[in-house]
């Protein structure tokens, strides 16, 4: 691991959701959420496996323009599945709540309401460097 690398990721202020947990607690809130939405046991480990590398997102704070996120509809529950990889575009908020635009890699936009899904955020190199420090350092 270098040192030089971890001092910049834990001082660039974009990384500080990640602070505070461990690849563990990532797995276990990604996991407990998808358990939530009662899904079979072979979509819940196909899930939990395309979800590597990824954070569960509870807060609008930790987005911003420029992450990849997936999610997951849950005003559906005969239809739950995982989306794709989409690029925050814009946030914005009105009467309704939480809007996110989002574009595809084909250049099309849409927007979702923050309220309405399960969102997980792809971390970033840095995210994932201070994740396996703290991972060394709770071991």
């Amino acid at each position: 691991m270098n040192l030089e690398e971890l001092v910049s990721a834990l001082e660039n202020d974009a990384n500080v959701n990640v602070i505070d947990t461990n690849s563990k607690k990532i797995k276990k809130t990604i996991n407990d959420n998808l358990q939530r939405l009662q899904i079979s046991g072979n979509m819940l480990k196909i899930y939990n496996k395309s979800l590597k590398n990824y954070i569960y997102i509870d807060s609008i704070n930790d987005i911003k323009i420029g992450h990849s996120i997936k999610y997951i509809n849950i005003e559906n529950p005969e239809k739950i599945l995982l989306s794709g990889n989409y690029i925050v575009c814009n946030i914005n908020v009105n009467n309704n709540g939480i809007l996110i635009t989002l574009k595809t890699y084909k250049n099309t936009y849409f927007t979702i309401y923050f309220h309405k899904y399960l969102i997980f955020k792809k971390l970033s190199d840095e995210e994932c460097l201070i994740i396996k420090a703290l991972d060394y350092i709770c071991d």
